[in-house]
């Protein structure tokens, strides 16, 4: 557990291969990552003229990139390439995924107040004129 903890086991530039209990991990989380991706393009074309587009369209984009990028990180990895291969790279990708989720939450967090916004103005327009 000491090396697990170590800043040279992770900023090492071999990165050395996953145990396989771990790669078996890592292909099922890529696996589910591609499954949503396709459940959230078709999520995506439902919620087009909705308030939530913006999120889901925002959901779509991380699930795409973060399966891509997982993908090509259990190949270097695989492969054994110096520094595309690194550790460092495992905790890049868990840092971003985070970072990520936190302002897709952000703006989730907005669509109340948009949804009030909108009932403003709606309640405000019924009293100006029409426009012919």
């Amino acid at each position: 557990m000491s090396k697990f903890l170590s800043l040279n086991y992770w900023f090492n530039i071999w990165g050395g291969a996953l145990i396989p209990y771990l790669r078996n991990i890592f292909i099922i989380f890529i696996i589910f990552l591609f499954v949503l991706t396709i459940i959230f393009i078709f999520l995506k074309k439902r919620a087009e003229k909705t308030l939530y587009f913006r999120v889901v369209n925002q959901l779509q984009l991380f699930l795409f990139v973060n399966f891509l990028s997982t993908l090509l990180l259990l190949f270097f990895t695989d492969q054994r390439i110096p520094l595309l291969s690194a550790r460092f790279w495992f905790l890049f990708l868990v840092g971003e995924f985070f970072v990520w989720l936190y302002f897709i939450f952000k703006n989730y967090k907005k669509i109340p107040f948009l949804k009030e916004k909108i009932k403003k103005d709606k309640e405000y327009e019924k009293y100006l004129p029409k426009k012919n």
